[in-house]
């Protein structure tokens, strides 16, 4: 009998150790999270072993930020530190409230900034006030696109795309205006965050009031994702050194500049700079949509990105990245982008998900597999955009797949991470965007 309870003692300990387990990865976040002064990021819970502001799927690994946090700046710092240590692609988006309460919102800071004397703030609020923009030129058309190709990058060294940005740029503007739209086009020096917002305000502002369509293709890198699983188009000028976001990070290196030791200052610059190269980008859901909403215009939105975030690509820019890492937006987060616009929208995507948008040679040049394959075939498939996906769906993955195999014959050792099967563009349409000639550009 005595044997009998002891055993079940053993037992129980055991159990009841193994609620007490700590994670180490998720141990790390939490002192992480404490000492840059996100509270529920330090606190265990040992009912169910978790802790509050960070928990993991037991099964992929995946990570996901839970908890208040007392604004969007300290939310979106931890969301990068998260991400520095983990990897970008192990991060879960925040689509809601669900899991997270921020305390002041960025919408909520921009409504205070108009009856204050924050300069700063009105600054950065200015997209708010877009109704306000004076109409430009005349409306010779009601279809406008904004094209932004970037193949080299100003603070960014060793992670040039060549030409096959502007390649895509070109073919893409032929194809766009043979349909009649008025294409507006930055490449590489001119397409800077500036130039590129500039232009959208000043597109807008020619559409009619009574509505019009907006094309807008970006062929670039991407930056790591927000907190709404969106990557950042990264821009000519887009810098790694200094943005207005994540403060809170740089609260901590500058107070604490002496006692930090060097593994903590490796996750905080590395997620400093992940946070100024998203910052610096340009965003659908931060930057352009909001604009579209504040026109007051009926416009139908098509978004096209040739884009992906790349470990590898960025590694000498951002030293302590994990090189493995690879990212594209997924169905989860073109249905968020989507379902905020109040107007017809359609999002395409050159690939989704864990996988890299592919470049291969064309008749001696460069083009995203994607762009290629795509805009070619539009014509053919009389300017559909339904039809066109669904036709040319096969021989993109086919090829980007092949371009994937011989990547890695020829950098056989060097952590190159694409898929042999090939990317899978995504697309995805909102409830406004009702028949299918609504698909037709």
């Amino acid at each position: 009998m005595k044997k009998l309870i002891s055993f079940l003692l053993v037992i129980s300990l055991i159990q009841t150790s193994k609620s007490f387990q700590i994670d180490g990865e998720l141990s790390k976040i939490s002192e992480a999270l404490e000492k840059i002064g996100v509270d529920c990021g330090t606190v265990q819970d040992r009912d169910n072993g978790k802790y509050r502001c960070i928990e993991k799927d037991s099964k992929t690994g995946v990570l996901r930020l839970k908890g208040e946090y007392k604004d969007y700046d300290q939310f979106l710092s931890a969301y990068m530190i998260v991400q520095s240590i983990v990897g970008v692609n192990r991060v879960s988006p925040v689509f809601d409230t669900f899991d997270t309460n921020i305390r002041i919102r960025n919408i909520e800071r921009c409504f205070i900034a108009l009856f204050s004397d924050n300069t700063e703030d009105k600054e950065k609020c200015k997209i708010y006030e877009f109704n306000t923009l004076q109409k430009v030129g005349s409306n010779k058309s009601s279809k406008y696109a904004l094209i932004v190709a970037v193949g080299k990058f100003k603070y960014i060294p060793g992670a040039s795309l060549g030409d096959a940005p502007l390649n895509d740029a070109e073919l893409v503007r032929d194809t766009l205006q043979k349909r009649g739209y008025e294409v507006n086009i930055l490449t590489n020096e001119k397409a800077t965050k500036d130039n590129v917002l500039r232009t959208l305000d000043e597109i807008i502002a020619k559409i009619p009031k009574d509505g019009g369509i907006l094309y807008f293709y970006a062929s670039t890198h991407g930056a790591p994702k927000d907190p709404k699983g969106e990557t950042g188009i990264v821009l000519y000028d887009t810098s790694l050194e200094k943005s207005s976001s994540c403060n809170t990070i740089d609260d901590t290196l500058s107070k604490n500049n002496d006692k930090i030791d060097k593994n903590f200052r490796d996750i905080l610059v590395t997620a400093k700079k992940m946070c100024n190269m998203l910052s610096n980008s340009i965003t659908l859901n931060e930057d352009i949509i909001p604009r579209l909403i504040a026109s007051n215009k009926k416009i139908k939105f098509i978004s096209n990105l040739d884009v992906c975030y790349s470990g590898i690509a960025l590694k000498k820019a951002i030293e302590n990245i994990k090189s493995d890492d690879v990212y594209t937006p997924d169905k989860n987060v073109a249905t968020y982008l989507t379902s905020i616009y109040p107007n017809p929208m359609i999002y395409l995507s050159s690939a989704s998900g864990e996988q890299l948008s592919m470049q291969t040679e064309f008749n001696g040049k460069q083009y995203g597999v994607f762009s290629y394959y795509f805009y070619k075939n539009l014509p053919k498939n009389s300017y559909n955009i339904d039809r066109n996906y669904n036709n040319t769906l096969k021989i993109i993955k086919e090829t980007s797949g092949e371009s994937c195999r011989k990547i890695k014959e020829s950098r056989s050792g060097t952590g190159v991470k694409c898929s042999e099967e090939g990317q899978s563009p995504l697309l995805f349409k909102n409830s406004l965007i009702k028949k299918e000639e609504d698909s037709n550009l």
